[in-house]
This record gives C-alpha cells, structure tokens and sequence, in this order.
C-alpha cells in the first residue's frame, strides 16, 4: 500500500512480511510536522475561534452545559470553558508563580540537583528520570529543560507549593461539575497530580502525538494569556481519541517505520483546533487523542496548570 504524506512517499508493508522499511530520520520527520504546522498558522483568526465555537461551553453550572461538555468529551475529545477561573484566583497564581520563578532561576543558575525543605529544582542531573520519579518525589520538582527544550520549565506536584497552598487547587481540580462529567466516562477517574508548565521562547515543540491509548485525561487551566499563534498555545485535534483510521495509520506507520507508537505523523488537517483563550480559561482533553503544543516567538510566555485524572 502506498500514500503520500507531505514529501514522504510511504509504504506500508503486509501484515505478514518479514522485512520492514528503514527508520524515518529526525529531519525527515521533523518536515512532516513542518508541514502540520504550516497548515496551522495558515490559519485566520476567525477560522480559530469558529473551531473553538464547537467544543466550547459557557460554564459549568448547568444540567444543560454539562451534558454538552460530557458529549463534547465523548464524541470529540475535548471541551473548552472560558472564565474557568475568577481574576482573583488567576491572578494569584500569577503572584505565586512570580515568586516560584525567582527561586527556580536562583536555583538553576548552575546546573544540577538543588532543594531546600520546599522545593527541588533539576537541570543536567538528572536523577529523576521518569514522569513517577518527579510525581512521587514528596515535594514540588521543578525540571528545567535544556538543549531543543531550553525554555521549558515543568513544575511537579505544583498544588504542594507553600505559596499557592491557601487556593486549594485540589478544590478546583475537583470542581463538582467536573467531576460529574469524568464520572460519566466508561472507566471510573480519580485526580492524579497537579502541574504546571512554563514555556518562554520555546521552538522545538515536538510533533503531533498521543500520550498513550489509555483512559487519561488532562484539564489545562491558562494561568496567562494565550490569545494568538505567537504564544505557543495547547492544540488538539478533535475525533482523534477514538480506534479510528487515522489511529490504525500511525500505528502501522510508526511500526513499519520504527517510531515512537505514539508518534502522529498522520493528521486530519481539518480537525485541529488550537486554543487561543485568556487566563483563568480551561481546556479538559482525553489525552489518548493527537495533540501538541505549538513554537512561540521569541520572549513569548505560556503558562499552564495541568491537572491530571486517571
């Protein structure tokens, strides 16, 4: 079977034959996410927020916007609430992560391992290797990325942080309305852990991918403002959490092409939303679906809570 897919003309051999196509390089897919992207900024600003329009709920304080949210969910993978949260919560967060910033810079003036009784800050150690590692660390981690990553900043067991303690992020976390929306879901969720990412200046994003093919999903919470491209904003690509063909497609061509099987090299152009939104907004995602975060410019911020139900 054969098929173009951007500049790569690919191959897809039988189920039963035993060799298998060499691997794809890094720039040859690297160009194939050039051209996911090139698509995405192509895009007006109306276009966006049509797309927006149709996973979005005005809140959730309803019978009537909840069942819209949970059928959003279920059928696309995704909804959207504006003003998730009020401007006094956001804007302590806002004071919070100031701070938390300070110390983490303070920290990672030098690169390695360093704590005090609150807080661990890693750079090039490396110590704490898998995503169990931070979360089960016992105290909020900061991992300051380096290299391609250089400007991320991923900040673990975030709702521990003795600055932002008195907001009970747990509280938000487990809103009643959303909560009754993940109790609907097939298999029963429960809060995980609360993150939170920060991203200045970042260009390499990586591509389009899946977290995994699991019951997972993530809310976002913009604690800044991300109201255009520039920013980098979350970008989800809607129908994709579901056993369909363009799942089945990346799996064959990331088996045939020795990739990560959570690779997306193979996108619904059509269906990508991102998500332009204010802080205080939420976007709440199955993450078994294809998504990414996109380039910002250069000294553009983004700053997101990530509360994580499994």
């Amino acid at each position: 079977m054969k098929f173009k897919l951007a500049n790569i003309e690919v191959r897809i051999a039988r189920a039963n034959a035993k060799k298998k196509e060499g691997k794809i390089t890094t720039k040859e897919l690297s160009s194939i996410y050039d051209d996911h992207l090139e698509h995405v900024m192509a895009l007006t600003v109306d276009e966006i927020h049509q797309r927006l329009s149709k996973v979005t709920v005005p809140d959730l304080n309803s019978v009537e916007n909840l069942e819209k949210a949970a059928t959003l969910l279920k059928n696309e993978g995704i909804f959207v609430v504006p003003d998730f949260l009020d401007t006094e919560t956001v804007n302590k967060i806002q004071n919070a992560n100031s701070n938390l910033f300070s110390k983490v810079n303070e920290f990672s003036r030098e690169k390695g391992f360093y704590e005090d009784d609150s807080l661990a800050v890693q750079s090039t150690d490396g110590r704490l290797k898998t995503y169990s590692d931070f979360v089960d660390y016992g105290k909020p981690v900061a991992c300051v990325r380096q290299d391609e990553d250089k400007g991320m900043v991923d900040v673990f067991n975030y709702d521990k942080l003795s600055e932002i303690a008195a907001l009970d992020l747990k509280g938000i976390a487990e809103h009643e309305g959303l909560m009754s929306i993940i109790s609907k879901r097939d298999t029963p969720l429960s809060l995980s852990n609360i993150n939170l990412y920060f991203n200045k200046g970042t260009k390499s994003r990586g591509g389009f991918h899946y977290d995994d093919y699991g019951n997972n999903l993530k809310a976002f919470i913009y604690t800044l403002d991300a109201t255009d491209l520039s920013f980098g904003p979350y970008c989800y690509v809607k129908g994709t959490h579901m056993d369909g063909p363009y799942r089945k497609l990346n799996k064959l061509i990331s088996d045939n092409y020795k990739l990560n099987d959570t690779e997306a090299p193979l996108v619904p152009t059509k269906s990508i939303i991102p998500i332009l939104a204010k802080s205080g907004s939420m976007v709440v995602t199955d993450q078994s679906g294809i998504h990414r975060g996109l380039p910002q410019e250069e000294n553009a911020e983004r700053a997101l809570m990530v509360i994580r139900y499994r």
